[in-house]
């Protein structure tokens, strides 16, 4: 199964119809041999690719709420467009979902700690690591690099 990710935001522009060729990433997936589909549910596209079929492209529409970075306000986000996504988040839903099926107060936040943690974790062992090496950069991409 090939996810694509769409931010609906470039780095400091919203990403809208002149900045795109397409109106769903997912149709830009050339490596399937079947033309990509927006899927309503995973699902169904990992069951594809589990009976034969072969691969499926989804494309995983969501917004990022914040900035790319520190210095990055996100104001060339439309407001409209924050609102409307920020009731959709990901982790508040899940949160409420847990509630409906009657985990409390003291697990979630258990969970909190425990994410905290592990970012933390995660981050501090990022800052002790070595700088790649240069010559690495293009280790792992699909495509070969254009000839010198």
């Amino acid at each position: 199964m090939i996810l694509v990710g769409h931010s609906l935001a470039g780095s400091t522009i919203p990403l809208v119809a002149r900045h795109r060729p397409v109106s769903h990433l997912v149709s830009l997936c050339s490596l399937v041999p079947r033309p990509g589909v927006a899927l309503d549910a995973v699902r169904r596209a990992v069951e594809h690719a589990r009976d034969g079929a072969g691969p499926q492209a989804v494309e995983a529409v969501t917004l990022r709420i914040h900035g790319h970075a520190a210095h990055d306000d996100a104001r060339y986000v439309p407001e409209e467009l924050r609102a409307a996504y920020a009731t959709r988040d990901p982790v508040a839903r899940l949160e409420g979902r847990l509630r409906q099926d009657g985990v409390g107060d003291d697990a979630l936040d258990h969970v909190r700690r425990d994410a905290a943690a592990a970012v933390a974790d995660g981050l501090a062992d990022a800052e002790r690591s070595p700088a790649p090496d240069p010559a690495t950069l293009e280790d792992g991409v699909w495509a070969a690099p254009p000839p010198a």
